[in-house]
C-alpha cells in the first residue's frame, strides 16, 4: 500500500526510507512534520535537527512514499 500524506499530521516524527538518491545524506534520519505543498498535499515538509534546506521554512520536501512514521519504524527494529 502506497502511502498519502493524509497518514501523516503536523509534528509527527518521520524516518526517511532508504532508496532515495537525491536525500542519501538524510536517509535513515527522523524529523518533524512541518507542512504540506500542493493544494492536494502531494508533498510532505519535514525539518532535521541541524540539517537544513535552502528554503525559507527550513524543511525538505518528500513524497509520502518515501516517509514512515517514527513510531512504526521503532516497533519493527
Amino acid at each position: 500500500m502506497t502511502a498519502t500524506s493524509a497518514e501523516f499530521a503536523i509534528d509527527d516524527p518521520v524516518y526517511v526510507k532508504p532508496g532515495l538518491p537525491e536525500a542519501k545524506d538524510l536517509e535513515g534520519r527522523v524529523g518533524a512534520v512541518i507542512g504540506f505543498e500542493d493544494a492536494d498535499r502531494r508533498w510532505v515538509v519535514v525539518l532535521f535537527d541541524k540539517q537544513f534546506s535552502g528554503r525559507p521554512d527550513r524543511g525538505w520536501l518528500f513524497t509520502p512514499g518515501h516517509l514512515e512514521h517514527a513510531h512504526v519504524r521503532q516497533q519493527a527494529a
